[in-house]
């Protein structure tokens, strides 16, 4: 029920036309006895609709929006932002969150372009609860022309990200798994050495 009332309001405003349709109907029958009034309960309940889409966010629409940013902040090579999202509680291994500050800081700065864009081509919440969440998808890579990695016009990755939500209520990132590379097996980008294997 969340997925229609708070995600996706297609279906009610569908409803909400077809009550519609039969409001009119029936005016047209019936004129004399028929209250003028009821003619708004249709474009009443699309509004209804289309306002709690807007006003609620569901625990999926959090994760999904976590992950966008976190995959835009890569793409705008923004270690700050990265940082911010991720939970104090963040840990691949034996790299705990401090570390990966470090790792961030030092790959993603100015004098080191990077990432020229990032695109999602498909993003799937796998669970999605109160206290957390997991999040699949792909995202296709273009690398700056000016990499000192190199110049890839197109790489895809697929990844799973784990969240966890916070005491101030946000979900944050606490790990995350390259499942994928182009059509191969994923990459460990947290394995000593990797980050400056050329490929990132």
């Amino acid at each position: 029920m969340n997925h229609y009332l708070f995600e996706d309001p297609s279906a009610g405003i569908l409803l909400a036309v077809v009550l519609e349709f039969l409001l009119v109907m029936t005016w047209a029958i019936r004129k004399q006895r028929f209250h003028r009034p009821l003619l708004l309960l249709g474009p009443a309940l699309a509004g209804l609709f289309l306002l709690l889409d807007r006003l609620v966010q569901t625990n999926r629409e959090a994760l999904e929006d976590a992950t966008r940013r976190l995959v835009q902040a890569a793409e705008q090579e923004d270690a700050d932002t990265i940082i911010s999202l991720l939970s104090d509680s963040f840990r691949h291994g034996v790299v705990t969150k401090e570390m990966t500050e470090g790792i961030l800081r030092y790959h993603l700065r100015a004098d080191k372009p990077l990432i020229e864009s990032n695109r999602i081509t498909r993003l799937e919440v796998t669970r999605a609860g109160d206290d957390g969440g997991s999040v699949e998808l792909t995202v296709m890579t273009n690398t700056d022309q000016e990499s000192v990695y190199g110049y890839y016009p197109l790489i895809k990755t697929r990844w799973r990200f784990d969240f966890v939500r916070d005491p101030d209520k946000q979900f944050r990132l606490q790990d995350l798994e390259m499942t994928g590379f182009g059509d191969d097996e994923g990459i460990n980008v947290f394995r000593k050495g990797r980050l400056d294997s050329g490929l990132y």
